[in-house]
């Protein structure tokens, strides 16, 4: 291939000749005009008349004017031309001009669904043409293997591009409006195939993070650090660092331990949302067992024909399992509660403040920066919240029980809360507006209450 995205020398060469080969195929696959055709025939007449009085700018300039979108014969033979000329050395047509028809051919593949031999088109595009038309190729292809194909056909013909490349490919995905989440969260399957771009995927994957978590789509971003994004890409990135001993590894250690921080921060809060949710749909499902327990015992009762003693042994066995149900749901509850709660003050205890940009960080970019602070002031109120529900329901719950002890102290952690909310390291309170302090303290206050209601004799 030539200059520009085309660097590959012999071997993209090579690439070339073996895709001419394989889109000769076209004709009896699609059934669509061949070279014979009347109209190819005129080209082909036109061609060698350009060739033999060397007039091959004007050629091509009539081939931008020909309509070849019904004929693929006719679209091969110009992007074949074309190719060849930019092949063979530069400056005998116009880049322009050339790489229009590149990649009108480049769209008929596409649509043919033949992507595997559009990376060799790409390789004869400048720079600039080439990270856009891969780009917007490797937008629709959906299917793992057939990434991982286009990912080293890309490696092979244009490896200094394909960072770009990829990075550009997930970020249309993600701010396009006509892909739903799932399809968003896959697209960062091409920065997690080759472990040399996880760390941009860390990034992408954070800005995807933002953008749902700004959203209010809590599920979306269970399902994408659950089942989209690779675990194991922590430990992939600090082993990538480790392994660069140069200047490029003092940048991808600050870059990648600022993703890394942002990234865990991103993950508490889901992991704080999924707890209370286990924890809420424990308590629901533990409380639905033993009301099924109790109306059992009244139905089975009243349709046996039992005298007192049997009535009497009826009974005691179905409160002994009510008692056996009561002690094992109330432990599972109170797990996760405390889970839940464990969960949630990760977040409010975040040294420096939870998601909070140092001034340099800041500075670097602008969007990260706004869309940080967004987040923070929406979740860390809710989280909050969050929290002093969990822990005076857990109250309520336990002194409904009867047992003061544990109830007093599911208060008592209410109360603590006011030295976390108040400490200016964890800059809780630079998220909280005046309302909302004042809720605050007064659910302090009313558990305060709570604890000296059962500290009563």
């Amino acid at each position: 291939a030539g200059a520009g995205a085309g660097s590959g020398g012999g071997k993209a060469e090579n690439e070339q000749l073996t895709c001419t080969g394989a889109v000769a195929d076209f004709d009896e696959g699609y059934a669509v005009d061949s070279f014979r055709s009347d109209e190819s025939q005129v080209l082909w007449n036109r061609a060698v008349s350009a060739l033999l009085l060397g007039n091959i700018s004007d050629f091509v300039y009539l081939l931008l004017g020909t309509d070849m979108k019904e004929g693929a014969g006719c679209l091969r033979f110009a992007a074949h031309f074309v190719a060849f000329f930019k092949i063979i050395g530069e400056g005998v047509i116009d880049e322009g001009d050339a790489c229009d028809i590149l990649k009108q051919y480049i769209s008929f593949l596409v649509d043919n669904k033949q992507v595997g031999l559009v990376a060799t088109y790409c390789s004869l595009l400048t720079d600039q043409d080439c990270v856009e038309t891969y780009a917007r190729t490797l937008m629709v292809v959906e299917d793992l293997e057939e990434r991982k194909m286009m990912l080293q056909l890309g490696l092979d013909l244009f490896p200094d591009l394909m960072e770009e490349i990829l990075v550009l490919t997930v970020e249309r995905i993600r701010d396009s409006p006509e892909f739903e989440d799932a399809r968003k969260m896959k697209a960062l399957e091409y920065l997690c195939i080759d472990p040399a771009y996880r760390l941009e995927g860390l990034i992408q994957a954070n800005s995807l993070l933002r953008m749902l978590l700004l959203q209010g789509k809590i599920e979306s971003c269970k399902l994408l650090v659950v089942k989209y994004f690779p675990a194991s890409s922590i430990r992939v990135i600090r082993e990538l660092i480790a392994g660069n001993e140069d200047g490029r590894g003092k940048k991808l250690e600050e870059s990648g331990e600022s993703a890394i921080w942002e990234h865990e921060s991103l993950v508490a809060v889901v992991i704080a949302h999924t707890k209370f949710d286990l924890w809420r749909e424990t308590a629901t499902r533990v409380e639905e067992e033993l009301n099924r327990i109790n109306e059992g015992a009244f139905i089975g009762a009243s349709g046996l024909n039992l005298n007192k003693a049997e009535m009497e042994i009826f009974e005691k066995s179905k409160e002994r399992e009510r008692r056996e149900k009561g002690s094992k749901g109330k432990k599972e509850v109170e797990e996760a509660a405390s889970g839940a709660a464990i969960a949630l003050t990760v977040v409010l205890k975040y040294s420096g403040g939870y998601l909070y940009l140092n001034d340099r960080e800041m500075e670097e970019d602008e969007r990260r920066k706004e869309e940080l602070a967004s987040i923070r002031k929406g979740i860390i109120p809710t989280v909050v919240n969050l929290l002093h529900y969990n822990m005076t329901t857990m109250g309520a719950f336990w002194e409904k029980e009867g047992d003061k002890e544990k109830a007093r102290a599911k208060y008592q952690n209410v109360v603590d809360t006011a030295s976390i909310i108040t400490d200016p390291k964890h800059r809780i309170l630079e998220c909280l507006g005046e309302e909302e302090s004042t809720e605050i303290l007064m659910k302090i206050a009313d558990a305060q209450v709570s604890v000296l209601r059962c500290e009563e004799k």
